[in-house]
């Protein structure tokens, strides 16, 4: 798997230090959301980034940009709640003569 490439290639480059890289990872992904881990993980493959500490701030990144993107979305979802047609703002109900409701109830 590419989880399991990383952490080899972490200790080829760092094999004194690999129970601190293990650790450092795993409070990195403990706090996380799948998905950011997954994407941390691939953007430090991609760029070669072997260490815990890139690892941690990739997956930083990825969780500030998901939580941000939630925002927005719900930012939006609010405006359209809140967007009311202006005719229907300015929209008068409509009045009617006293005798027509006379007339409905039966008293005319």
């Amino acid at each position: 798997s590419v989880a399991q490439g990383y952490l080899e290639e972490i200790y080829k480059r760092k094999p004194r230090y690999m129970r601190d890289q293990l650790q450092a990872i795993e409070k990195s992904v403990s706090e996380v959301t799948e998905k950011a881990a997954n994407q941390a993980l691939a953007y430090c493959v991609k760029h070669q980034l072997y260490r815990a500490a890139d690892f941690a701030n990739a997956v930083h990144h990825y969780m500030e940009k998901a939580s941000h993107q939630a925002v927005s979305a719900t930012q939006s979802e609010l405006k359209m709640l809140v967007q009311v047609d202006d005719a229907k703002l300015k929209a008068k109900p409509q009045i009617r003569a006293f005798q027509t409701y006379e007339r409905i109830l039966g008293g005319g």
